[in-house]
């Protein structure tokens, strides 16, 4: 993960995958140049979006060598949502006892 602020690297997205479980504290403090301006023009672009029922996209984007933003994919929240939530069963128990609506009025 990136600090949008910084540029640097901060932490990694174990949760993401089962892949990065295991994953190294090597790649800390990395600085990737342009990221706030990234995350601007995610921002603004996600704002324009035209579906009123699109309100979480995973914004895909790369710097190029000459600090161009290169967009290349964006993805419905909804499309991996179950990879996140059945990642593990600890994940299973945090989304029911935090984040779910079930047993709300």
């Amino acid at each position: 993960m990136i600090d949008p602020r910084s540029g640097l690297t901060c932490t990694y997205g174990k949760w993401y995958n089962p892949n990065f479980v295991t994953t190294s504290p090597k790649g800390l403090g990395v600085y990737y140049p342009g990221v706030a301006d990234a995350v601007l023009t995610a921002l603004k672009t996600h704002e324009n979006l035209p579906y009123p029922w699109l309100n979480v996209v995973g914004w895909d984007c790369m710097v190029t060598e000459d600090s161009n933003i290169v967009f290349f994919e964006g993805n419905l929240a909804a499309w991996r949502f179950p990879r996140r939530l059945f990642l593990s069963f600890s994940n299973l128990i945090y989304f029911i006892g935090y984040i779910s609506w079930v047993g709300q009025n």
